[in-house]
């Protein structure tokens, strides 16, 4: 993930709030954190309102996700995927 060019988006005196364990370690460029008085939060789970802030920033700023959609016919292919690591963000089965 580009965080170089996240950090950099953050307006000033933002914060930065990483939910959930990223896939790969996080590379930290301090220099738009400390240039932009960005704080930098985590959790490694939400409680409920957190969850309820997140989704209405979501739907307030046209945030979706990243997803790949395949078709029910394709189960034992995104099973196969899953279980070797290959599944990017989240997979999605629809008839």
């Amino acid at each position: 993930m580009p965080w170089d060019g996240y950090l950099w988006s953050v307006k000033r005196g933002g914060k930065v709030v990483i939910v959930g364990l990223p896939e790969e370690r996080v590379p930290l460029n301090v220099i738009p954190v400390l240039l932009n008085d960005i704080s930098i939060r985590g959790s490694a789970i939400g409680g409920r309102q957190q969850h309820r802030d997140m989704l209405a920033f979501a739907a307030e700023h046209g945030v979706r996700p990243v997803i790949e959609e395949l078709p029910m016919s394709q189960v034992n292919e995104a099973h196969e995927r899953l279980h070797r690591n290959a599944v990017r963000y989240r997979t999605v089965l629809h008839n």
